[in-house]
């Protein structure tokens, strides 16, 4: 028996060793994709989170503004309306607001 002949039965024919570095090669890429899709997924969650956490603030300053209740506009029947909608939406916002915890899921 040639050394070249027992070499190629212990490490296997050079087509097996090519397979199997591509194969490898391939796991390494499903992972690298993978992993920069959930950081895709996970910067727009991020991002979603964010956008309603400066909406739900923007409500409470307007709601809990009385400045704002004063003016002429909301006096009216239509705007006394409107002013009591917003109220109830800053009072629900402010009421779910430590329950959702959108101002803890901003943070990486």
């Amino acid at each position: 028996m040639s050394t070249s002949t027992s070499l190629a039965s212990v490490t296997g024919s050079p087509r097996d060793d090519r397979e199997i570095t591509i194969g490898k090669l391939r796991r390494i890429y499903d992972l690298y994709r993978t992993s920069l899709l959930n950081r895709l997924y996970s910067c727009h969650r991020l991002a979603v989170y964010r956008k309603w956490n400066k909406i739900v603030e923007v409500l409470l300053a307007v709601g809990t503004c009385s400045a704002l209740g004063g003016l002429a506009v909301f006096k009216t029947g239509t705007g006394a309306t409107v002013w009591a909608v917003i109220a109830a939406v800053a009072v629900l916002c402010n009421i779910l607001k430590p329950i959702l915890q959108l101002a803890n899921t901003t943070v990486l």
